[in-house]
C-alpha cells in the first residue's frame, strides 16, 4: 500500500469542514466544531501558514 501526502490548499477547506464537523474532538480545544467556524479558520489560514502545515 502506497501512501502519497498532499498539502492543503484552499481547495480543500469543503473536505477540511466535512472531516472536521462529521465527529467529535474530546481532546481538542474545541470538541465540536460548527461548519461556520471551521471554515473562518480555513479562511484566516489556520491550517496553512508560516508555522502550521497541514496535509
Amino acid at each position: 500500500m502506497d501512501l502519497t501526502y498532499r498539502r492543503y490548499a484552499d481547495a480543500d477547506a469543503d473536505a477540511l469542514v466535512a472531516f472536521l464537523t462529521g465527529d467529535t474532538w474530546p481532546f481538542h480545544g474545541s470538541p465540536v466544531v460548527d461548519a461556520e467556524q471551521a471554515r473562518q479558520w480555513a479562511a484566516q489560514g489556520r491550517f496553512d501558514n508560516a508555522e502550521t502545515g497541514s496535509f
